[in-house]
């Protein structure tokens, strides 16, 4: 019984040992605060981290580029305007740092710019129009508000301090809807205005597959 009696404490003790040891190694109350950036723009993120298996995450990210370029008949000063904000799911299927994550995000993605003719002549849904008649174009892309994303990333071991995490997936958005409008002479004409329609539904139908946005996020983030 003595024997026995020994057996079982020392059973405890090692027990008790290696629970402390587990605890100063994940000591933290799992709360996270960090930046990040990418694909989704510059942003802000809190999370928490409930165990080694399951967290969660918000951010939100914003970020404005412009750009100047010719397509056709038309100088165009193009605009992105990137902000959204997101919650994930994060699923640690190994209870490390890789991750599989899903969730939702509000979308306020716009695209837009102005396109003014740099020829006499220009092309607008197959008619042709004078530069005066056209004026400058003003054209945007908008697209759904509320959007699912899907990721795989790597997030940092389940312990207090500094992580550093990656981001790889895509936002299902849809298909842009298109609009423009016309400072021209003809910006009220019947016949021109149907011109532009057609001119924009030849562009809805390039666009028309550029339903995924990729997720390619960075992130450092401290978890206290």
């Amino acid at each position: 019984m003595l024997r026995k009696g020994k057996v079982v404490v020392l059973m405890l003790a090692a027990l008790g040992c290696s629970s402390v040891a587990l605890a100063d190694d994940d000591a933290g109350t799992g709360f996270s605060v960090g930046v990040t950036g990418g694909t989704l723009g510059l942003g802000l993120e809190a999370g928490y981290r409930f165990n080694e298996r399951l967290g969660v995450r918000v951010n939100g990210d914003s970020y404005h580029y412009d750009k100047t370029t010719t397509s056709g008949d038309f100088d165009v000063d193009g605009k992105a305007k990137l902000k959204s904000f997101g919650a994930a799911l994060d699923f640690y299927p190994m209870g490390g740092s890789f991750r599989i994550s899903a969730g939702l995000r509000s979308n306020k993605n716009q695209f837009g710019g102005d396109a003014t003719p740099n020829a006499l002549l220009v092309d607008v849904g197959g008619d042709t129009y004078t530069a005066a008649e056209v004026g400058v174009l003003t054209g945007s892309a908008r697209f759904k508000k509320t959007v699912p994303s899907v990721t795989v990333g790597w997030g940092g071991k389940f312990k207090t301090g500094v992580h550093f995490g990656v981001d790889v997936g895509v936002v299902a958005q849809g298909s842009p809807k298109l609009a423009a409008s016309s400072s021209g002479t003809l910006a009220n004409d019947p016949t021109f205005k149907a011109s532009l329609d057609d001119q924009l539904a030849e562009w809805q139908h390039d666009v028309k597959d550029y339903k995924l946005w990729p997720i390619l996020q960075l992130h450092l983030a401290y978890r206290f």
